[in-house]
């Protein structure tokens, strides 16, 4: 909008006097500069919205983590676990998760827990 504003009153400017080189360049490049305008915002909304996707998928991935820690602390109190082996699994299934395609970190962080 504020390309088209400006080209609009160098428009009304060339009606009232003698516009500069440069003003008859801009003028005489208008379509060519409001079409790359166009485009430059059409690839800062597609810019946003894969932002935004990206921002989902990471969202889901923490969340389907997280189940699968829950799911992994169940089923270890189903085989008689205390709750402190429970979280200590829950913790294990995370960072393997979380870490599984490092193994050097992932080592280095299983060593830590212990």
């Amino acid at each position: 909008w504020k390309a088209e504003s400006q080209f609009a009153v160098l428009e009304e400017a060339a009606q009232r006097r003698q516009l500069s080189a440069q003003e008859k360049s801009l003028l005489a490049h208008k379509d060519e500069t409001l079409e790359y305008k166009r485009q430059l915002a059409a690839l800062g909304d597609k810019v946003t919205y894969q932002e935004r996707l990206n921002a989902l998928a990471q969202q889901a991935d923490k969340f389907a983590q997280q189940q699968r820690a829950k799911r992994a602390a169940i089923d270890a109190k189903s085989r008689g676990l205390t709750d402190r082996q429970a979280e200590r699994e829950a913790t294990e299934q995370r960072l393997k998760e979380q870490y599984g395609d490092n193994p050097l970190a992932l080592n280095n962080v299983m060593s830590e827990q212990k």
